[in-house]
C-alpha cells in the first residue's frame, strides 16, 4: 500500500497539471498494484519452493494463508467503513 501512496503523491501529483482534471487522467493504479503483487506472489513462490522439508514447506503455507486471511479481514473492514 505505501507503493500506492508513493505514486499518487509523486507520479500523479507530477503529472496532472494545475489547469487539468483529476477525473480526466488515466490513473495507474491499477497498473501498479498488477506490479506489486506480482512481485508480492513471485517472492512467497520462490519462499516456498526454496524449502527442503515437508515441515518448513507446511510452517510457510499456514503463514501464507494467515497472512491472506489477515489481508481479506482489513479489505473487509476497509470496505465497510468506506
Amino acid at each position: 500500500m505505501s507503493s500506492l501512496l508513493l505514486v499518487d503523491r509523486v507520479v500523479l501529483e507530477t503529472r496532472v497539471g494545475p489547469d487539468q482534471d483529476k477525473a480526466k487522467s488515466r490513473p495507474i493504479y491499477p497498473y501498479v498494484l498488477l506490479v506489486v503483487l506480482s512481485i508480492h506472489s513471485a517472492t512467497v513462490g520462490v519462499a516456498l519452493g526454496l524449502q527442503s522439508e515437508a515441515v518448513t514447506s507446511l510452517l510457510v503455507i499456514v503463514a501464507i494463508l494467515c497472512h491472506k486471511g489477515s489481508c481479506r479481514f482489513r479489505r473487509k473492514v476497509n470496505t465497510h467503513s468506506d
